[in-house]
């Protein structure tokens, strides 16, 4: 090798090893600030144990290789260098299943070390060096791209694709490097021989970067799980906020917030507002669990005879709005007061003949969104005049023994 080709494949090793040392800093910085990932893990060890084999054979260029001693140095490298390829064929083993197994690191390590010690032996000179790391490059580097590039179609993306296709022309580059470093080559081909530190730096650049993608997108999917958990999670507390916790019915913050009425705004209906009767006075005989219970029946009862876009809000203790699309107050409120009168009677072990649904009501049409609020303060007054009436002529429930209580 002539002086001018031999200081051009010297600077290539030596841009090579800066290139190392920058990929090397890219992924410890990289895996600082990611989550812990053992195949990320594994290929940047991969790319330290490159770094110290380009180190080790940088300096048989230096007067230092009389004091580390030439086959140290060659022993480092080929070591360095065999690692690399059998670390980046464990992380993406370890990609590829999605369980860790850092045994492969450390077997990884074991290979390198005999198979530098192998070809430190027979080996005749340091192109033969390349030429023993050859078949075993070319096979891991090709084996992890058929991984990379057979991934089931979920797991496909643009990272894997770039770092398959990379680890595939590497396994072909250094099929190549075998034959031109065993001198069955062309003549024309064993010419572009040193500059293989240039080629190699490109590739590795390139098979970094597809191995930092891999580990972003990775990243993503996780947080994008996450925000769709915290989504789901926001959206179940949303709708557990409009909804009444004994009852099972909307809310007062639903109606004012329009849950549930985009069939009712779209059309005319009626509002019916309900108040149970008499409420406090079972509260204070029988106790709120009795209260409480009458409440849900009164919600079940109301139910049976509602259709699907009819909507039952809660607006206050013992008060419930109901809202019914297409529907007018002169047939609905009839029917729905029959109902509430003709109710089974909530049994209870505190009351032999239980407690029968009494209520007020009152309703009012609406004929667009606009008067939706008007209607409803409409049927609340007349709800209350219901009320009255009903306090007026002493319409009492019977005491806890089941005895008609007295009026006034």
């Amino acid at each position: 090798m002539d002086p001018q080709t031999s200081l051009i494949a010297q600077i290539g090793l030596i841009m090579q090893g800066a290139g190392a040392a920058a990929l090397v800093m890219l992924f410890l910085l990289v895996r600082q600030h990611l989550h812990r990932r053992d195949y990320f893990v594994a290929w940047g060890d991969g790319f330290v144990a490159l770094l110290a084999g380009l180190a080790a054979l940088s300096i048989d260029f230096t007067a230092a290789s009389a004091v580390v001693g030439v086959y140290a140095t060659h022993f480092v490298y080929l070591t360095g260098k065999i690692a690399y390829y059998g670390l980046l064929f464990a992380g993406t083993v370890m990609y590829v299943r999605g369980t860790p197994h850092p045994r492969f690191r450390w077997v990884a390590f074991g290979f390198a070390l005999a198979w530098a010690a192998l070809a430190l032996g027979l080996a005749r000179d340091t192109n033969y060096y390349v030429a023993w790391q050859s078949p075993f490059a070319a096979t891991v580097l090709g084996l992890s791209g058929w991984l990379l590039l057979t991934l089931p179609d979920p797991r496909r993306t643009l990272g894997s694709r770039v770092t398959g296709v990379t680890f595939a022309i590497s396994a072909a580059v250094w099929l190549a490097y075998f034959f031109v470093y065993t001198r069955f080559a062309p003549d024309w081909l064993r010419t572009v021989a040193p500059f293989n530190s240039y080629l190699d730096l490109m590739l590795q650049t390139v098979l970094a970067f597809g191995m930092v993608l891999i580990l972003l997108e990775d990243a993503r999917r996780e947080t994008d799980a996450a925000h769709a958990e915290l989504a789901l999670a926001h959206d179940q507390l949303l709708t557990e906020s409009f909804r009444d916790a004994l009852t099972g019915t909307l809310n007062r913050r639903a109606f004012t917030e329009g849950v549930g009425l985009e069939a009712a705004k779209s059309t005319f209906g009626c509002v019916l507002v309900l108040d149970l009767d008499d409420l406090k006075n079972i509260n204070d005989r029988l106790g709120h669990h009795a209260g409480d219970d009458l409440l849900k029946h009164l919600v079940a009862e109301l139910r049976l005879s509602l259709r699907a876009s009819d909507k039952v809000y809660r607006m206050g203790g013992d008060e419930f709005l109901v809202v019914m699309p297409r529907a007018r107050a002169e047939h609905a409120a009839p029917r729905l007061d029959l109902l509430l009168k003709q109710a089974p009677r909530l049994k209870l072990a505190e009351r032999e003949r239980g407690l029968r649904l009494k209520a007020s009501l009152g309703a009012a049409d609406y004929s667009s969104e606009a008067d939706m609020g008007h209607a409803v303060k409409e049927a609340d007054r007349l709800m209350y005049e219901v009320k009255r009436r009903h306090k007026e002529t002493g319409e009492l429930d019977t005491d806890p023994k089941g005895n008609p209580a007295p009026a006034g």
